[in-house]
């Protein structure tokens, strides 16, 4: 890795360069609809909720719902709203700056598992990435998520080559935050701690009761504040069932253009308790088990249907210059990422976290709901694979 006053000075030029694109976004975006207050989103209204109740309250709770969010979003937004003006336009440039932050902690997670080449790489492909660059924009979790979700990955690695246990403390509490920001990191809780236990040179319960120690700590405010308002133990949210309804249900059609539309694409029942209550999460989950089981012809034809509509190249809607940028990037990034595991098989126990977060969330969507969104904390990780291979080919044209 780059040591000493060149990491600094490095690293201060990879984010303001990561920065500037996002920036320069928001302020250029058509008629300027990012320097307005408005969300944009429905998805984003249900975040701004949250947050505004609890800046205005005191209380998390959005339309009389007290778990239908994961907190951490809606905690960030707080504390900016709190110490700042209360608007969605200084939340962007926030984001910005986490997406910058981001560029330069996926450079330095590379360039430990592969080289400065190989980070190099990765830095300019998140930095210059449209789809990363315009999350910057939207008031929705995945900007915080990917920042967090990175930091969780970088001290976990530090921690693989120090074994220094202050970077699995680190671990521990961000692995935490991420989990209560979105969904993609929750599944790694269950596998993280075998990975941890396998690289310990010594002392491996220690180890395993430090990290799993700060991962309850992390999670256990939330988890005790649903129990004393539910009254039922909700690790997370009242939207499993829901999730898993909405994707599996006689209305479903799995999605069109690379998203879905509630009442197009799927609908609720209207037999069924209050939405996003424990009794309707339970119901639902019910039903659509019911439905995948009784219906496993029609089921894989949705499973097909939501791989598609993920991974496709571009929404359908987009403009022909948004489609053309984004399809080629992403074709050419998919083919270089693909590339990328497979060159490093023979290294699979390092990289099996990436691995499992890669696998994990490709079948927790296609097995609900699968839109192109949804693959952008993906990305990253993809990312790193990508840049296995083209730090190869860079090395060969160099050595010519």
């Amino acid at each position: 890795m780059i040591k000493g006053k060149k990491t600094l000075m490095w690293g201060i030029i990879l984010f303001a360069v990561a920065f500037l694109l996002r920036a320069g976004f928001i302020f250029l975006y058509p008629r300027h609809d990012f320097l307005s207050p408005r969300v944009y989103t429905a998805d984003g209204d249900s975040y701004q909720g949250y947050a505004m109740s609890l800046l205005e309250k005191g209380e998390y709770q959005f339309n009389g719902l007290p778990a239908r969010r994961l907190p951490g979003y809606p905690l960030f937004l707080y504390a900016i709203y709190r110490i700042f003006t209360p608007s969605p336009v200084t939340v962007r440039f926030f984001q910005a700056f986490l997406g910058a932050l981001s560029c330069f902690i996926l450079f330095r997670i590379t360039c430990y598992l592969a080289g400065s080449v190989a980070g190099w790489i990765a830095y300019l492909i998140s930095a210059f990435y449209y789809p990363l660059i315009q999350l910057s924009g939207y008031i929705m979790p995945e900007v915080l998520f990917i920042s967090l979700f990175l930091s969780f990955v970088y001290f976990l690695y530090r921690w693989h080559a120090t074994s220094l246990r202050i970077y699995l403390i680190l671990t521990g509490i961000l692995l935490g935050i991420s989990a209560l920001s979105k969904e993609p990191a929750i599944l790694l809780i269950l596998f993280v701690p075998f990975w941890i236990a396998y690289y310990s040179r010594k002392e491996k319960a220690k180890n395993l009761l430090i990290f799993i120690a700060s991962l309850t700590l992390t999670l256990a405010p939330w988890g005790l504040r649903n129990f004393l308002v539910l009254h039922s133990f909700v690790p997370f949210t009242l939207s499993a069932g829901h999730t898993l309804y909405l994707g599996n249900n006689p209305s479903s059609t799995g999605g069109r253009g690379g998203d879905w539309k509630l009442g197009e694409d799927t609908r609720y029942p209207e037999d069924i308790p209050p939405l996003f209550t424990l009794q309707a999460d339970k119901e639902l989950k019910k039903r659509a088990i019911k439905f995948i089981r009784e219906n496993p012809g029609r089921f894989l034809q949705l499973t097909g249907r939501r791989i598609i509509n993920m991974w496709r190249p571009f929404f359908s809607e987009s403009s022909r210059a948004s489609k053309l940028v984004s399809g080629i990037s992403y074709i050419l990034l998919m083919v270089f990422g693909l590339w990328g595991i497979i060159l490093s098989r023979k290294r699979w126990k390092k990289y099996s976290p990436l691995y499992f977060y890669l696998v994990s969330n490709f079948l927790l969507y296609v097995f609900t709901i699968g839109t192109i969104r949804y693959r952008y904390p993906l990305i990253p990780v993809i990312i790193i694979f990508a840049s296995f291979p083209l730090s190869h080919l860079s090395k060969r044209i160099y050595e010519r």
